[in-house]
């Protein structure tokens, strides 16, 4: 009997034990499974931040992989702003083509759907930039960057030029000369917003009128067009659609600035041509029988003289 009740409590013990270690044996595959997925997990991907300074608008284009792209940008190492590379003139700007790997993957990313005009920070990390071989003695190695970038132009997909629209509000009467090409052009005017009527430039003093020669690129476009066959006295409003004004760059030095891709409306008077002197108006010819009938005359009296001396 003892015999039997020792041989059930070892039974006991061993299921108990057998228990135990299973428990444990399970709580350690479980820690190892977590431990093995902290380890083995995969990171997300890096990514670039981008931060819009600017956005135009009137945005007739985005950006997408094989446009041409004419950018401004300023480059610096994010950790201490120290400034490694930039390209800031408008005139000549930075040039590639997008999403092809010419640039950094960074500026594949972070220059996608971006407006002509439109102004961006991007924040890129090293494995977007140049990773760990840096890139020169200006990039150390795993460097993150930052850029500050401007989207002049998309080159390979400009839009269509609008037409310019010359609309004549008043005609003199008489016009004895017309502006062309190569004349200084004294004029008043007042430029406005298309899009909402907001005046940004004006000279209406016709004693202190604007000049400038016509045809010559002084002035946008618009006006060395538009302007052209004008009678002295004449009024013009001219409707000039921002590809033959100051394009996606617009005008920061006008008060208020013109926005990028910005359509203009001036209206103009030209007060006088100043280097071509002014003809008399005669009026349907009216000069050449005045000058005729006074030859008439003085022959006559040349014809009288004659007979009373002879």
């Amino acid at each position: 009997m003892a015999r039997a009740k020792r041989i059930s409590l070892c039974c006991s013990c061993w299921l108990l034990l057998s228990l135990v270690d299973r428990t444990i044996s399970l709580d350690s595959q479980h820690d190892y499974l977590r431990r093995s997925d902290s380890l083995f997990a995969r990171s997300p991907p890096p990514k670039v931040q981008v931060e819009t300074l600017f956005k135009p608008s009137s945005c007739l284009l985005t950006s997408q992989v094989d446009d041409q792209l004419a950018v401004t940008y300023v480059g610096t190492l994010t950790d201490t702003g120290k400034q490694f590379d930039a390209a800031e003139d408008r005139n000549s700007p930075f040039v590639f083509k997008l999403g092809v790997g010419e640039v950094i993957k960074g500026w594949d990313q972070g220059m996608m759907g971006m407006c002509e005009g439109e102004k961006r920070v991007l924040k890129i990390p090293s494995e977007l930039a140049y990773g760990h071989g840096g890139a020169g003695n200006d990039i150390p190695p795993d460097a993150p960057l930052t850029f500050r970038v401007e989207l002049i132009e998309i080159q390979n997909r400009k839009s269509k030029p609008s037409k310019l629209e010359i609309q004549t509000t008043f005609q003199p009467d008489s016009c004895p000369m017309k502006s062309r090409d190569g004349d200084q052009m004294a004029m008043t005017y007042v430029g406005t917003l298309k899009s909402n009527g907001i005046q940004f430039d004006a000279i209406k003093t016709p004693d202190h009128p604007f000049e400038f020669k016509l045809g010559a690129g002084q002035v946008i476009q618009g006006w060395d067009q538009g302007l052209k066959d004008m009678c002295i006295g004449e009024r013009r409003r001219l409707v000039i659609p921002s590809s033959m004004a100051y394009g996606a760059r617009g005008e920061s030095s006008a008060s208020p600035p013109i926005p990028p891709n910005a359509d203009l409306v001036f209206d103009t008077e030209l007060i006088d041509i100043r280097n071509r002197p002014h003809k008399p108006d005669t009026g349907h010819d009216e000069g050449r029988w005045v000058w005729r009938w006074s030859v008439i005359e003085s022959l006559g009296y040349f014809l009288e003289c004659f007979l009373i001396f002879f």
